[in-house]
């Protein structure tokens, strides 16, 4: 799935969206120098991270800053050469920011000309936060019973000393939201090691490297497959008697290939019946499944003492997610007709990451047009204009239909 999109020109930016371009900066721009301005130092405008500048007075264009890699080093606006579009690094929402006019409030020991990040629609809707960000947030957590499930199952992998654990999803379902909020609970303990290890490889001496890396330990860059084997035994060893039990998680685990599986099962043949060193925890997507119930995996699979699959929501408990995160995003009600919300569900699927990014794109065009809340009108718009990739199958077949 898409997250940015990127237009060559500004002709291609969908009608919906324009309004979020600074009116008033790009009819200057246009008058001075007969071009649309470019932030930043990329030629390409994506769409996410396109924020109402000049709303309210409250920002000047010449006021505006990019954060890429530290907020003293600004791209100030200036002229784009012709036919460019408007556009920004796609560095993500919280590396821009702008200066407000006028004095801000100095905090105690805060620095001078401090920044404040962007946020297109918060304020157009009374919200203290960005509802329905991309990246994982475990402060916006939804409950669901599928999601309770798929939590329960990895913590009660966990504690009873199961040897392998294994969850799937589908792609956004909330999955490495649900590990980060494993890791925040289970480190509090004293008992365990944890290791996470996000970029899984089929190559075991080079997993055995992520694996060790994970859990804080070094590594001989010239160390042999044996001596890393060795050096992962000693630290499970040296953990369990000083009472720990080490747990590897692995994310995206559906890139582990049946080689890797093996290796990893001969790494559990350090348990016994009555010592338990190490436990894995194997997150993914459902091709995890699949390579899991392989022929030549079946003695991995043998190991595993619980599994769940994590899928789409149904339309009830997707109309609560939306509300639960407007809700934690500081709304008092929930801003979404019914009839948008049936009609986000039946584009998404009832898959978070999809709900995010439409709802994200919604209130876009509802700030845009001044509404104070989101009707089917303004989804079917976002669908009309393609800004939304994460359609399902059967609704890409219908989003160049006409609206009624």
């Amino acid at each position: 799935m898409t997250e940015h999109t990127d237009y060559s020109t500004l002709d291609a930016v969908p009608a919906g969206l324009q309004a979020a371009l600074w009116p008033e900066a790009r009819a200057k721009a246009a008058a001075e120098t007969a071009a649309p301005l470019v932030l930043g130092r990329e030629s390409s405008w994506s769409f996410r991270t396109v924020r109402s500048l000049a709303r309210d007075g409250l920002v000047e264009p010449d006021a505006i800053l990019q954060m890429v890699h530290a907020p003293d080093t600004p791209a100030r606006l200036h002229p784009a050469p012709e036919g460019k579009a408007v556009g920004f690094t796609a560095q993500g929402l919280d590396q821009f920011a702008v200066r407000l006019k006028g004095p801000e409030p100095e905090k105690p020991g805060a620095p001078r000309g401090r920044v404040c990040v962007i946020d297109i629609y918060s304020r157009h809707f009374g919200l203290t936060n960005r509802p329905f960000a991309l990246t994982p947030d475990t402060g916006f957590l939804f409950w669901s019973e599928a999601h309770q499930h798929a939590y329960t199952t990895m913590e009660y992998g966990i504690l009873t000393k199961s040897p392998i654990t294994l969850v799937t999803g589908d792609i956004g379902a909330g999955k490495t939201t649900l590990v980060q909020h494993l890791i925040e609970r289970i480190t509090v303990t004293g008992d365990l090691r944890i290791g996470l290890i996000s970029n899984a490889q089929t190559s075991r001496c080079e997993m055995l490297r992520w694996v060790m890396m994970s859990l804080g330990q070094f590594t001989d860059p010239e160390a042999t497959d044996p001596e890393l084997v060795d050096a992962f035994n000693a630290y499970l060893i040296d953990e369990y008697a000083q009472g720990r039990r080490t747990v590897l998680i692995f994310d995206e685990a559906q890139n582990l290939g049946p080689d890797a599986l093996e290796e990893l099962r001969l790494l559990t043949n350090i348990n016994t019946n009555k010592d338990v060193l190490l436990q894995l925890v194997l997150v993914g997507q459902p091709e995890l499944r699949n390579l899991v119930d392989r022929d030549d995996s079946l003695p991995f699979a043998q190991r595993i003492a619980t599994s769940f699959h994590l899928g789409g929501m149904d339309l009830a408990t997707t109309r609560d997610y939306i509300g639960h995160r407007l809700k934690v995003a500081g709304a008092r009600q929930n801003l979404f007709s019914d009839a948008a919300i049936q009609l986000i569900y039946d584009a998404t699927g009832g898959i978070p990451r999809r709900i995010n990014q439409l709802c994200d794109l919604a209130m876009v065009y509802a700030f845009t047009s001044n509404l104070r809340s989101v009707v089917r009108f303004t989804v079917q718009q976002v669908l009309n204009d393609g800004t939304f990739f994460g359609a399902t199958p059967a609704m890409s077949d219908h989003v160049s239909g006409s609206v009624h």
